[in-house]
């Protein structure tokens, strides 16, 4: 593989790249630093820094002296001086590039991609005339999807390369981070390149193309990925080429008329209705996930995944579309269907709030136990003359929806507590399962009314449900320190020490020391800690502000330097108590836990130092607390892929570096006076000037620039 391929493919996948090195002098000798390796403005490519800078004059003078061959920046877009060239529409320069030689067949094609996405008609034509061409490999094929650009799609038909297959390439549809980005008419239907279809039909392209993966569907054709993503204009010109309306994803079963009523497609519901996709087609039920076989227990282990057999209606009104609930109704959609677990459209739209579509059903001859009915209507009346019924949902019989729930769940839609006190009057003839339903829910919705349900008295402590414990919690969480102590008199002999312990993280968390000292002197640790939480308990105090919490932890023996997880152990915090002080606690706190010994240079699981956190949070008190007591101001830094708990990015960021990102210019100031390195440079050769100068930090840029002297020191 070529090194522009070489490189191509590791930028993708954000991983190191090979050496590059050019020919210059000063700061425009040899650039040995290999990508994605932090280093110093010595080090930095001097062609693509001048380029960045939008400095075309200087780029055109380095490139006429030889300077810049091979330079490579690990970033998926603009990461060679061609390719920046290409889209900021410099014909000139990319001109110079090819005549001199530098530019090859991919990294050629990649410039021509890139002028295409930017709408450089001029320079896509001058790279065609030079013998470009579109799809010499799977990395350039790879970053021509990336682009999701019309334009950049329509080369692959016009000037394809011998190499490239119009239907290769179909294990997956390109998302962010995804190895493989599928076929292109698969791409065409998910960026909605609806002129793009007939030609590409023309090319060869299969009509009926197989996705292996998109957002966790396999399987799913265009047509379907059209639908899926909300272009229906592209859907509709697929249905008239012949498609498949009711060609399904492998695992969930969902047709494409399902897929558009989860969406709220309705006109691309009408067409496909009107080219026959089945109104009553039924989705999967259960899926054989996974199997393994254990040598040493002799046991088959089979993973079964409950995938809830739906129909197009009842997905229509579980996602609360009215509008499609009248179309299949009128195309013969049957509202009587219910699933393998007796689960009915009627049902969706009444646990879902969709007085419409329920309408429509009851209008269409489904038939409702009448006190369902008048709860949701917020009946009260009524409802008290029907509380006989409840008889019908006692027992052990599961049902899909019950009474009380309902009156929960719809209680934001009729405002009715009337109904509620009603059920309630008669809550020894409601079933656990009822109660139960209506407490989560509540608990999860409406934290105020699950509060009314507690001060009317329902409670219900079941094996997999303790109503006075998720009480205590929720008042914790409010740090309603009175009815906490209320409440505890009568939850706390059945509270273990875990539950004990998650409520004095709601106590420290809602910033009461009344609660927290509460905790810890009936024996919550100070010290307890949950898989994956980012904070310590102490941690959590810090991050309040409170000063009196935060010793209150400490002197109850909460670790001031707890372990912090690392890749591949994450089962600690991320941070410590310190850097969560300096996030968005105070300066006393931070000086309070320095005083005690808190580690000021410690790089936590997010790869960041303390000072970093007290950087990015704007407060120059905090920082100059941790810079009073040693805290390193060049401290170079490996944060976290953004979303990830198993890859760190070795970007070699300073806190300088962060606070032109912040445009602070006191605390550029700050971090300048104490000897901050202005000529540090992070793995792609930006050094803090650069990075203000490309966030458009004006005001971080020109105090840099006052003391730099110049962009190219």
């Amino acid at each position: 593989m070529s090194k522009a391929l070489r490189f191509l493919a590791v930028s993708m996948a954000l991983l190191a790249l090979a050496a590059c090195s050019s020919i210059s002098k000063g700061l425009e000798s040899s650039w040995s630093v290999s990508a994605g390796e932090p280093g110093t403005l010595a080090d930095a490519p001097p062609l693509i820094r001048a380029m960045r800078f939008d400095d075309w004059d200087r780029a055109a003078t380095l490139i006429a002296r030889g300077v810049g061959a091979g330079e490579r920046i690990l970033i998926p877009v603009d990461s060679s001086p061609v390719e920046i060239a290409a889209g900021e529409g410099r014909l000139e320069l990319v001109k110079a590039l090819v005549e001199a030689g530098w530019i090859g067949e991919a990294e050629g094609e990649i410039a021509m991609m890139r002028a295409a996405q930017a709408g450089k008609a001029a320079i896509v034509e001058y790279l065609i005339g030079k013998g470009y061409r579109a799809g010499v490999s799977l990395e350039t094929y790879r970053y021509g999807m990336a682009t999701k650009s019309p334009a950049a799609y329509e080369l692959f038909l016009r000037v394809p390369h011998p190499k490239f297959s119009i239907n290769g390439y179909a294990n997956s549809v390109f998302t962010e981070g995804n190895p493989t980005p599928g076929t292109l008419l698969s791409n065409i239907a998910i960026i909605g390149a609806t002129p793009l279809i007939e030609p590409a039909l023309g090319a060869g392209a299969k009509l009926e193309t197989k996705a292996f993966e998109y957002l966790g569907y396999q399987g799913v054709r265009p047509l379907w990925l059209a639908v899926a993503a909300g272009r229906t204009e592209t859907a509709l010109a697929l249905l008239a080429a012949g498609a498949v309306p009711d060609a399904t994803d492998k695992i969930n079963k969902y047709t494409p008329l399902m897929v558009a009523c989860i969406t709220g497609n309705l006109t691309a519901a009408e067409r496909l209705v009107a080219a026959g996709a089945d109104v009553n087609a039924k989705s999967a039920t259960k899926y054989l996930a996974g199997a393994s076989f254990n040598e040493s227990r002799q046991v088959l282990s089979v993973s079964i995944a409950d995938l809830k057999q739906r129909t197009p209606l009842i997905l229509a009104a579980e996602n609360g579309r009215p509008e499609l609930v009248r179309l299949l109704l009128a195309s013969g959609a049957d509202p009587l269907f219910r699933n393998d677990e007796g689960w009915s459209a009627m049902d969706a739209a009444r646990l879902y709030m969709d007085p419409v579509s329920a309408g429509m059903l009851l209008a269409a001859g489904v038939e409702e136990n009448p006190l369902i009915t008048a709860i949701c209507a917020g009946n009260e009346k009524t409802v008290r003359t029907l509380l006989p019924s409840l008889a019908e949902y006692a027992g052990t019989k599961k049902h899909p929806v019950y009474p009380f729930q309902l009156a929960v769940r719809w209680y934001s839609v009729t405002g009715s507590k009337a109904v509620i006190d009603a059920l309630l009057e008669a809550k020894d003839k409601l079933s656990g399962y009822d109660i139960e339903r209506a407490l989560r829910i509540a608990r999860s919705e409406d934290e105020e009314l699950f509060l009314y349900l507690y001060a009317k008295g329902l409670a219900l402590n079941t094996p997999t449900y303790d109503s006075g414990y998720e009480i205590l919690r929720a008042l914790a969480r409010r740090g309603d320190a009175a009815g906490f102590k209320a409440a505890w008199k009568t939850a706390s002999p059945d509270l273990d020490a875990g539950q004990r312990n998650r409520l004095l993280s709601a106590a420290v968390t809602a910033g009461s020391v009344e609660l927290a000292r509460f905790m810890l002197d009936g024996g919550a640790d100070a010290n307890a800690y949950w898989f994956q939480d980012r904070l310590s308990l102490l941690g959590k105090a810090a991050a309040t502000g409170s000063l009196e919490l935060t010793k209150l932890l400490a002197d109850n023996g909460a670790e001031i330097n707890p372990k912090l997880s690392k890749i591949g152990w994450v089962v600690y915090p991320f941070i410590s108590p310190l850097m969560a002080a300096a996030e968005t606690g105070n300066a006393p706190i931070v000086r309070y836990l320095l005083g005690k010994g808190a580690s000021v240079n410690e790089i936590g699981f997010e790869g960041r130092s303390a000072l970093a956190y007290a950087v990015l949070s704007g407060d120059v008190a905090r920082a100059s607390a941790l810079l009073d007591a040693g805290a390193d101001v060049n401290v170079r830094m490996s944060p976290l892929v953004p979303g990830s708990i198993t890859t760190k990015l070795n970007t070699g960021e300073t806190p300088l570096m962060l606070a032109a990102k912040a445009d602070s210019v006191a605390m550029l100031s700050l971090l300048l006076e104490r000897k901050a390195d202005f000529r540090f440079t992070d793995w792609i050769g930006d050094d803090a000037l650069l990075i203000a100068y490309r966030s458009g930090k004006r005001e971080a840029e020109r105090a840099l620039t006052a003391a730099m002297g110049s962009r190219y020191p």
